[in-house]
């Protein structure tokens, strides 16, 4: 069942094809992934943590006491539109302020980004999941969950983990709210 799995997320491909290869049905492979997910579920809270000695509550202070009155912003690039909720750097910006903050996100941004690419190169399943959101959740925590043992035993990080880039609407409008948010931090924390 492991091993099945395992071929699965390291693979990519698609369920008949893992089945061929082991000479089972695209039914029992889909089960036997669903069983070893389920099972990588059970682990989340000892492999899926927030380094350091700190206490999960004393981490989320923390980041509540940085984000201040914006807690709980989603980051986002420039493909999205800038909402209350995501933030988004500015289109074109004109002031030192506004360049700094474009900055700060953009370093955030590539941590997120970097992290995202070492998990699909390592997983290539992720690159292209056909599942429900919370089946590709699941199968998300179970590879994140691989990916810390692989670290933990100091398993080599694939070599080659760009992401092609992102695909960029021109048309994206950002939402008034959105703007209102993003000036307010630049405001407070860029000027």
């Amino acid at each position: 069942m492991i091993c099945i799995a395992l071929r699965f997320f390291a693979s990519g491909t698609y369920l008949y094809e893992v089945g061929d290869a082991e000479k089972l049905s695209k039914n029992t492979v889909c089960r036997t992934i669903r069983r070893v997910v389920i099972a990588l579920q059970r682990y989340i809270n000892t492999f899926i943590v927030f380094p350091g000695h700190l206490p999960t509550v004393a981490i989320k202070e923390g980041f509540s006491k940085i984000a201040g009155l914006f807690d709980g912003l989603l980051v986002g690039d420039q493909t999205y539109a800038c909402q209350s909720f995501l933030m988004t750097p500015y289109p074109g910006p004109e002031t030192k302020p506004q360049h700094d903050f474009n900055m700060a996100l953009s370093q955030t941004r590539l941590k997120i980004d970097t992290t995202f690419a070492i998990l699909k190169a390592r997983f290539n399943c992720l690159r292209d999941l056909r599942v429900s959101p919370e089946r590709a959740s699941q199968i998300v925590g179970a590879c994140v969950i691989l990916h810390n043992i692989a670290t933990i035993r100091k398993e080599r990080v694939p070599n080659e983990y760009d992401l092609p880039p992102d695909d960029i609407d021109p048309f994206t409008q950002d939402h008034p709210a959105g703007r209102a948010v993003r000036d307010a931090i630049t405001a407070e924390y860029f000027t």
